[in-house]
């Protein structure tokens, strides 16, 4: 016997992964997550908390959306930051 089905006409998306540390409780709202997102502005950087929709994970990372392709994740250490927090960006 052989079947054949169909899911619809929607093509695949592509969503960014970040390393599953980077992830953290988002600020007095149980079940929401963030991450720190290192934002350069005049020569200077800083954390900021940015909300995200967690997705599948794979290994150490996981899917997540609220975060574009080429943005710097803070992943080490970013339970410890603040939000609009100055820091250090080490390549």
């Amino acid at each position: 016997m052989i079947a054949s089905l169909s899911l619809g006409e929607s093509s695949p998306t592509s969503v960014p992964t970040v390393p599953l540390s980077a992830i953290v409780p988002y600020p007095s709202e149980p079940g929401r997550f963030a991450v720190m997102v290192a934002q350069e502005r005049t020569g200077k950087w800083t954390a900021r908390l940015r909300e995200v929709q967690l997705g599948a994970t794979h290994e150490g990372s996981i899917a997540v959306v609220g975060v574009q392709p080429g943005e710097k994740v803070i992943a080490v250490g970013a339970q410890l930051l603040k939000d609009g927090e100055p820091i250090e960006v080490v390549p």
